[in-house]
């Protein structure tokens, strides 16, 4: 007679034995899988908008967020270097900057901008100014040395609104 293999049951030692049904573990896999990927999806999601936020904004209110204003100096007149006032350049500029607070630094301190400005460009002459290239690195000087002269970053952007050379 061949012997039958029957589970054997523990011996009994008076613990009581706890089984978890398979349903009731697979449940709850499940709803930690999907807590897993939601708080991954959040992160995502929060890296994404911190890293765009900048374009976010604007793209929804039309203005970056630390976007504070324009301010212009107008009609600097500069002599440039080598013609003995025979010659001129009739200069206006734009300044963006980022708050309301450097707006008011720049109005305080635009004497001392304007004769640093006539400085830098009577320093050039009439075929440096009369160049493109050259009118992009004056642009990007100018805004070096405004932005030394407020002790901060806050000129974003530098614009000829008026550029006329006799």
């Amino acid at each position: 007679m061949a012997k039958q293999n029957t589970p054997q049951s523990p011996p009994d030692d008076g613990i009581p034995v706890v089984t978890i049904p398979g349903s009731l573990r697979k449940r709850y896999g499940n709803y930690f899988l999907i807590g897993a990927i939601l708080l991954a999806e959040f992160i995502l999601a929060y890296a994404i908008v911190s890293m765009n936020y900048p374009r976010i904004y604007e793209w929804v209110h039309g203005t970056p967020p630390d976007f504070g204003g324009y301010y212009e100096i107008t009609e600097l007149v500069v002599n440039p270097a080598g013609t003995e006032g025979t010659r001129y350049l009739l200069l206006s500029i734009g300044l963006e900057v980022r708050s309301a607070r450097d707006l008011d630094r720049i109005e305080q301190r635009e004497v001392v901008i304007r004769d640093a400005i006539i400085t830098m460009v009577g320093r050039r002459t009439v075929s440096e100014l009369a160049n493109l290239d050259e009118r992009n690195d004056l642009k990007l000087e100018m805004g070096i040395m405004i932005n030394q002269i407020l002790g901060r970053r806050a000129v974003q952007n530098l614009f000829f609104t008026q550029y006329v050379m006799q």
